[in-house]
């Protein structure tokens, strides 16, 4: 209801209430119903002017930039080596990955030197499955793998064959030559390949690829190849033989095993860039693994020298992914995280209708701010906000409360300064401003003339709005998404705190 329409409908049940002559009789002041009238008509519309101003004032509209990115803080996560072995175990389990090269060529004959076959260059194609990963000792994991398809093709192949064969009058060696575009191999097999996996400093190296290739099937077909009379089956044959033997299987286990290492220590940079995103300790943490094999991380090169030794070791303690930082530090991030957002959402009265109609209305100035009717009517009046301490009452919940500093200013004038506490909580995305004090600028009440008074009930009630606005910004915002991760903390020190990590 605007201030307008208020007065309106008092007049109009004032002025009925006045006529009403019975009910003046019973009056103590029989004689003076219009100061009666005056006087009940002054009463409520000053009430009903400031109760509108509150209900005006509490929900500001707050034209603020999006909640900046989350600000460093001093930490190091602490990663065991089986909690990380796990993750990468969730991710490898059941998923294919393609390996392909190509060779220069090969170049192979038989026991006998009878046959020779050459190959000017090689493809490989290699899909295999991981079916399952465990970690057996404190620094190695074993992988069961399945090859999938593998196909390889040898171009421009030469064959070279000497036989040797009794004419009647002597014993004659013939040599025949035969050229093929390309051979085509596809390799069936449904054994598991297994493989240790040793680890050094956080390094996999695979070793010991144990294949079981017995019962493989390999099927070959021969493109492009000329023909020799009467040897052509006996000479593709051999050349099957020969190519099946020669490098189709020892080329799959080389090809599989240099790629394996790489695609395990993708997978653990991979889950390592995971850990590093979700603790957010900062835009490029380090990262090291100790002699056995644990993880950790770190925001900054030199944070370790924050903490004290014997913090560090009851980290190295842990069992779970932790994290281990200040309490000073998140009451720090806290603060410049609000402060970040509070300088970009300065409360103005071109955009929170109550403040509009304290800049404009002399008469609601005379009730809530008698000093602003020495300003210009509709003047843009800005009220600014500042985190000056925050203080964590509650670790487990993360409950704080913080000191807030505003300050409004207008028609190029400092016009007053207030203080308030302010309970907060982040993982609730819940503020309440406890108490807020506000007191004229000393120069602007010397300048106006005018008292000094200031109704704050209804800046205390715009400044919740504040908040809670921001609490629910900043809660969806990667800064407090931080704190969500945690599930239990624990205060090893005056200052240092041990959060264990989803």
């Amino acid at each position: 209801m605007t201030l307008l329409k208020t007065t309106t409908v008092l007049d109009s049940l004032l002025l009925r209430f006045s006529k009403n002559r019975r009910a003046l009789a019973f009056s103590p002041w029989p004689n003076e119903p219009k100061s009666l009238y005056m006087k009940l008509r002054t009463k409520l519309f000053c009430t009903s002017v400031i109760s509108a101003l509150f209900t005006l004032a509490v929900s500001p509209v707050l034209h603020a930039e999006a909640a900046p990115a989350s600000l460093p803080v001093q930490a190091i996560a602490f990663i065991p080596f089986q909690k990380l072995i796990s993750k990468v175990q969730e991710t490898f389990s059941n998923q294919a990955f393609s390996f392909s090269d190509s060779q220069p060529g090969f170049h192979s004959q038989s026991a006998d030197g009878s046959i020779q076959v050459a190959s000017e260059r090689v493809d490989l194609a290699v899909q295999v499955q991981m079916k399952a990963i465990k970690s057996t000792q404190a620094n190695s994991v074993d992988l069961q793998l399945q090859l999938q398809n593998a196909n390889v093709a040898a171009y421009n192949l030469n064959l070279v064959i000497t036989i040797k064969k009794d004419l009647g009058f002597g014993i004659a060696t013939l040599t025949y030559n035969m050229q093929c575009q390309q051979a085509q191999l596809k390799l069936n097999n449904q054994n598991t390949i297994s493989s240790e996996v040793v680890f050094q400093q956080g390094h996999a190296t695979a070793s010991g690829i144990g294949w079981d290739l017995s019962n493989t099937a390999v099927s070959t077909t021969l493109v492009g190849c000329n023909e020799i009379p009467g040897l052509e089956e006996e000479i593709k044959t051999q050349i099957k033989v020969l190519v099946q033997q020669s490098f189709v299987l020892d080329g799959i286990k080389t090809l599989v095993n240099s790629k394996l290492d790489k695609v395990i220590n993708d997978k653990i940079t991979e889950q390592i860039n995971t850990y590093a995103k979700s603790v957010n300790l900062s835009a490029t943490p380090s990262h090291a693994f100790d002699d056995k094999n644990n993880l950790w991380i770190y925001s900054n090169d030199s944070v370790q020298s924050s903490f004290q030794a014997t913090e560090l070791l009851e980290l190295a303690k842990s069992t779970q992914p932790s994290l281990l930082l200040k309490k000073s530090g998140i009451e720090s991030l806290v603060k410049d995280t609000i402060n970040q957002y509070l300088s970009r959402a300065t409360i103005s009265s071109k955009t929170t209708t109550g403040l509009q109609k304290l800049t404009c209305s002399r008469f609601v100035q005379f009730f809530i701010w008698p000093a602003l009717r020495s300003l210009n009517r509709c003047f843009e009046l800005k009220i600014q906000n500042q985190v000056k301490t925050v203080k964590i009452d509650n670790l487990q919940k993360l409950e704080m409360n913080i000191d807030l500093s505003s300050w409004a200013s207008g028609d190029n004038r400092n016009l007053a300064y207030g203080t308030s506490l302010v309970s907060i909580k982040p993982l609730e995305a819940a503020a309440s401003v406890i108490n807020f004090d506000v007191h004229q600028d000393p120069a602007f009440t010397s300048w106006s003339g005018h008292s000094n008074h200031i109704s704050s009930r209804s800046f205390k009630s715009t400044l919740q709005a504040l908040m809670n606005q921001t609490l629910q910004v900043l809660g969806k915002s990667e800064a407090f998404g931080f704190f969500k991760q945690k599930t239990s903390v624990k205060l090893i020190s005056a200052d240092a705190i041990i959060m264990s990590l989803n």
